[in-house]
């Protein structure tokens, strides 16, 4: 038994290697474009989907493996040669990189003691359910930028003495409402990687109406919650330290760490003109050690750069494996001539305006998100075998459309990430956490969402 977990520790070390060793090749490939590069990624993508598919579990395995089995029937039935298996193993290169190396931004957070402050503001402001709703959104949707999805326990750790005051309801709602907002325009998120990469537009082109978009969806939560709340007396609440100047300063130290990365995202863009699907594991490399240098905290940096090598990166199985399997798959539909008759059929049904195609696209994506089918399966089936040149919907309208049903998933379908974080933590069945409580905000978020890109042209 002894010699067995040896064995295993040193497999995991082997694989983590591995992994560091296909973004590192994909990123030097992405500016030194060279073969060699290129059959080192497929090497070692399969090298690590050996590794990977023991480790997998449940209905993610079952689902990459079918995902694997379509595409190598699609790929056999159109005669591909060597060179298209190669391209359809690393289709999503990109993709995975992204999802390898984003948890790195997090350590910028330990860079000073945030978590405190953030509660003690916070909890100088609460004096209803409402401003407890509010501040929620806000804090969930601003630290879900540099962390991710590991906000969301983060989160919960902060304002979980302070919630017991408060609707517990709320509190799940704001999780899960403010947390999605970012899918439509933050570049750390896999939603936009996604759709830039199948799309072929860069990130600037979406951002401000992402983010025009994703304002307007935290303001119709908002208002709901605005609405279930207006008969509703205020809470007492117990007199709070007051904020010092130290805690101010700390806070303004938060909003220039997230800043720093945001345009240091959008310079590389821009100078590079390479994609972000390239530029943030970059920057997720990079910037936590330039700012561990700034502000003297090289200490910390190791500490957590070696806790990602050992915790965080080995835990990646089910992310590596299910994006292989959909770029395989994506890529095998774009050479198999579907593209060319679904559009007729969309058509033939009736489908051909922004009017319907916006509202059919929303209604596809979340209904079967809500059957376990994940968005990115639909959504790059959708983007590969429609164009805005076989559809009446500009890049934008496309785009936004494509996040807009990535984001009704998050917070509807049961089995979406999101849900599943914040019904462990809350002890919630996911059904509660998703349906119940963010039905009527998905209907009318997709309805909002459907008119404007309606009319964005």
């Amino acid at each position: 038994m002894i010699i067995l977990h040896i064995n295993l520790k040193n497999l995991e070390k082997i694989k983590v290697y591995l992994m560091l060793g296909f973004v590192c090749s994909f990123l030097i490939n992405s500016f030194i474009f060279h073969k060699i590069l290129e059959i080192l990624m497929v090497f070692l993508i399969i090298v690590i989907i050996i590794f990977t598919l023991p480790l997998v579990r449940g209905f993610n395995k079952y689902l990459s493996v079918s995902l694997f089995i379509i595409g190598i029937y699609l790929l056999s039935n159109n005669k591909a040669n060597l060179q298209d298996w190669m391209k359809a193993l690393i289709e999503n290169a990109g993709l995975i990189s992204l999802l390898l190396t984003v948890p790195l931004l997090g350590i910028t957070l330990y860079y000073d003691d945030f978590q405190t402050n953030i509660a003690r503001i916070s909890e100088k402001h609460m004096k209803s359910n409402f401003s407890f709703y509010v501040i929620t959104i806000l804090m969930i949707n601003i630290l879900g930028m540099l962390l991710n999805l590991a906000s969301l326990p983060l989160v919960h750790q902060i304002m979980e003495r302070l919630s017991e005051k408060y609707s517990k309801e709320s509190f799940y709602k704001a999780l899960t409402r403010g947390f999605s907002t970012n899918i439509l325009w933050s570049p750390n998120f896999v939603s936009v990687a996604v759709v830039l990469h199948y799309l072929k537009i860069p990130w600037y082109k979406i951002a401000p109406a992402g983010f025009s978009l994703a304002l307007l969806a935290t303001l119709l939560s908002i208002f709901i919650e605005k609405l279930n709340t207006v008969n509703k007396q205020k809470i007492k609440h117990e007199k709070t330290k007051s904020i010092n100047e130290n805690n101010g300063l700390i806070i303004l130290k938060l909003t220039f760490l997230i800043f720093f990365l945001i345009a240091f995202i959008i310079a590389l863009e821009n100078y590079t003109h390479k994609s972000v699907l390239i530029i943030v594991p970059l920057v997720s490399f990079i910037a936590p050690l330039v700012l561990a240098i700034i502000f003297k905290k090289t200490n910390i940096y190791k500490i957590k750069f070696k806790e990602y090598l050992n915790y965080s990166l080995p835990r990646m199985n089910n992310e590596v494996l299910l994006f292989t399997s959909i770029g395989f798959l994506g890529y095998a539909l774009s050479i198999s001539g579907l593209n060319r008759y679904i559009p007729l059929i969309i058509e033939k049904l009736g489908f051909n305006t922004p009017a319907t195609l916006i509202p059919l696209f929303l209604v596809v994506i979340s209904v079967l998100s809500i059957a376990g089918v994940h968005p990115i399966i639909s959504i790059s089936t959708i983007a590969v075998t429609l164009s805005d040149n076989t559809i009446p919907l500009s890049e934008i309208q496309m785009a936004l459309t494509l996040l807009a049903g990535y984001l009704m998933y998050t917070i509807i379908s049961p089995f979406s990430a999101v849900t599943l974080i914040v019904s462990s933590i809350s002890e919630q069945n996911p059904l509660n956490v998703s349906l119940k409580l963010n039905c009527v905000y998905a209907v009318l978020f997709g309805i909002l969402a459907s008119l404007l890109l309606i009319f964005i042209g």
